[in-house]
């Protein structure tokens, strides 16, 4: 696109559980493993803003990596604007709500999109959402 804006190619998903060197231990019991979806989203303009979403259980890996590609066609061809694609799927699932593992999914898809966003202006996401870095201590 001649005016800048990032242009969505599309939006993979990858489900991968990742052993965990030192299983967590919780009140709900042992987690050797974090079950994660990877999210990619690739632009026209060689640009990838990528997110990882935590699904807690192994249980819900696929359901969850299914209904990522099932939304995924509907970004392809269009562009990486993190708030109208939020506004947009607060229309469509207004009856379902963003709960479960459709508000984990949309809170990936929207990670990804600032993550575009920022790699592309080259620029951390926080000065993208008005805020600035925090200094780490020892760096």
């Amino acid at each position: 696109m001649s005016d800048g804006a990032l242009t969505i190619r599309e939006m993979t998903v990858r489900a991968v559980d990742a052993p965990l060197p030192r299983p967590l231990r919780t009140a709900a019991g042992t987690i050797p493993s974090a079950p994660l979806l990877l999210i990619d989203i690739q632009t026209e303009q060689g640009v990838v803003g990528r997110a990882y979403i935590f699904a807690y259980t192994k249980t819900v890996l696929a359901p969850l990596a299914r209904l990522g590609q099932e939304i995924a066609p509907e970004l392809a061809g269009q562009a990486v604007a993190p708030a109208l694609w939020m506004q947009a799927f607060e229309r469509r699932f207004r009856l379902l709500g963003r709960q479960g593992l459709l508000g984990m999914l949309l809170s990936g898809i929207d990670m990804a999109l600032w993550d575009a966003l920022g790699r592309a202006a080259d620029c951390p996401v926080v000065r993208l959402l008005g805020g600035a870095p925090a200094a780490l201590p020892g760096l």
